[in-house]
């Protein structure tokens, strides 16, 4: 299992943020292991979730007769879903939206939009064009 950790740059240091947690974690650990750092990107912001849930999510579960739940899954295993091979065996990789940039998720959200339209003849408003509570 993959764990995921915030942390800063201080000086050079990496600075964990629940230091605690981190060594209470590690200390369960093989003396082997791969450390990966990454550069944070804009995660998706609090605004395009509430817009994502509150108003592409609902119209579209209203609209085809889904929980939000089984539209969210549905959408993200269109949208972004890769298939791969290993050993002949073929799998079936979804991306988290929660991992998408503020820029990736507009693109997933402007594509979701524009399958809807086209696809099943369903307006999904922009952000600037709807209320959201």
């Amino acid at each position: 299992m993959i764990k995921k950790w915030k942390a800063k740059i201080v000086s050079g240091r990496v600075v964990v943020t629940d230091r605690d947690l981190f060594n209470n974690y590690i200390s369960t650990l093989p003396e082997d292991v791969v450390v990966t750092v990454n550069k944070v990107s804009g995660q998706r912001s609090i605004n395009q979730c509430r817009y994502y849930f509150g108003v592409i999510i609902r119209l579209l579960s209203d609209h085809l007769g889904l929980s939000p739940e089984e539209t969210h899954s549905m959408i993200g295993m269109k949208f972004l879903s890769h298939e791969f091979e290993v050993m002949g065996e073929k799998y079936l990789h979804i991306r988290s939206s929660t991992d998408l940039s503020t820029k990736s998720f507009e693109e997933y959200l402007s594509t979701v939009r524009a399958w809807a339209s086209a696809e099943l003849k369903l307006f999904l408003p922009l952000p600037n064009e709807v209320e959201i509570y």
